[in-house]
């Protein structure tokens, strides 16, 4: 039980899911075994009920930590006065957005291309300033890199109540 910072929490939140991951690799392993019909079989340890609680507690940790900040993120405002889930929208827009301009920036404005065989030449010209795609791009990739360094201290200055003990939680969580 504590209060943490929304960053702290997002990493922890990563830690359950990889301490979710290996659980379940681990019972992919242990749960089933082989054995030639002359052997003893070796049974590997495993509960079923004590892997799907611990499975089930692990689920739920996340659900209430993600939930809480979520909770944070859509009432507290980052510094550009948006709040803050409204800035992480923006941002997964942002940055699909930043791919196709940044090749509409890179394009040659006009390019020829001879065709063996033929009379002429293919011209392909672009249908907008290249100028401009570039001072888009240079406008989007900026406001990515404000989005982002507003979410970064956004995160670490504000905080949640996680209310299970965490580092114990990771000592027991074992099957």
């Amino acid at each position: 039980m504590g209060i943490y910072s929304i960053d702290y929490s997002n990493k922890l939140v990563k830690r359950l899911n990889a301490l979710q991951e290996q659980i379940i690799s681990k019972e992919r392993q242990v749960s089933t075994y082989r054995y030639f019909i002359t052997e003893t079989p070796e049974v590997p340890e495993y509960s079923f009920e004590k892997t799907q609680h611990l499975l089930a507690e692990i689920q739920k940790h996340i659900i209430t930590i993600k939930h809480e900040i979520r909770k944070v993120n859509m009432t507290e405002e980052v510094s550009s006065k948006i709040t803050a889930d409204e800035a992480i929208l923006e941002l997964a827009f942002l940055n699909s957005t930043l791919p196709k301009l940044r090749g509409m920036a890179n394009a040659t404005p006009k390019t020829t291309n001879t065709m063996s065989g033929s009379n002429g030449s293919e011209i392909r010209e672009c249908n907008y300033d290249v100028e401009d795609a570039n001072a888009e791009y240079n406008r989007v990739y900026n406001r990515i890199m404000q989005l982002q360094d507003e979410l970064n201290s956004f995160n670490l200055m504000h905080q949640i109540k996680i209310d299970f003990d965490v580092d114990r939680f990771f000592e027991e969580a074992v099957i």
